[in-house]
């Protein structure tokens, strides 16, 4: 298939960009902080034809990294960023005795965030073993003020750990203050229709 002018046109004028840290040395004097402004001076037909528009294609496997190195904000998009592992960064967020995903809004923005714990954990964690803020912030509330609880199966694994032998002991045990959020004390009300089939099954040795 013959090569089109516009096609050479093109090949012509990428190979006619600077390379890569020469063109970054330029774009750092230019005082630029972000991705819109960035496109705005593009748009300002001040931009040398040198210059690409479009570092990130041009560069690519030739030295790209992000936009906060190649404007020299040091800003790293939140894809490449490395967070903390899900367990440690929920102990952090726990440790902050913050009441509810409103309040974790607020406080990311306050600039006291971590760098290495992110601002929007639903996102991050997502297969990583996010499951609610009521979860990630340790109240067990999801917003609303509703509990947010295990599924069945999980909270019944957890419940079988404590080898309680009876419902005197599950009640004793839900009135000792050790019983996580997530763990309803109703557990018949909570998992009707979900899995329930009588306290036997739930104690896992009911005598």
């Amino acid at each position: 298939m013959a090569t089109t002018h516009i096609e050479k046109h093109k090949k012509k004028e990428k190979s006619n960009f600077l390379d890569y840290e020469a063109a970054r040395a330029y774009v750092l004097t230019l005082g630029i902080k972000n991705q819109v402004e960035w496109r705005a001076y593009c748009r300002s037909g001040q931009r040398p034809p040198d210059i690409p528009s479009d570092p990130k294609e041009t560069y690519r496997d030739k030295g790209w990294v992000s936009y906060g190195e190649w404007l020299g904000t040091k800003r790293i998009a939140n894809q490449l960023r490395k967070f903390k592992p899900y367990s440690e960064a929920k102990a952090f967020a726990q440790s902050l005795g913050l009441k509810s995903w409103r309040q974790w809004v607020l406080y990311s923005k306050t600039g006291r965030r971590p760098k290495d714990i992110p601002a929007c954990p639903e996102i991050t964690y997502r297969d990583e073993g996010w499951e609610n803020f009521g979860v990630w912030l340790g109240t067990g509330n999801t917003e609303g003020g509703k509990k947010a609880f295990r599924s069945f199966e999980a909270a019944r694994a957890f419940v079988h750990t404590l080898k309680l032998r009876n419902q005197k002991q599950w009640i004793a045990y839900c009135s000792s203050g050790t019983k996580p959020a997530d763990i309803p004390s109703n557990p018949f009300t909570t998992y009707k229709g979900k899995g329930w089939k009588g306290y036997g099954d739930w104690l896992g040795k009911m005598k």
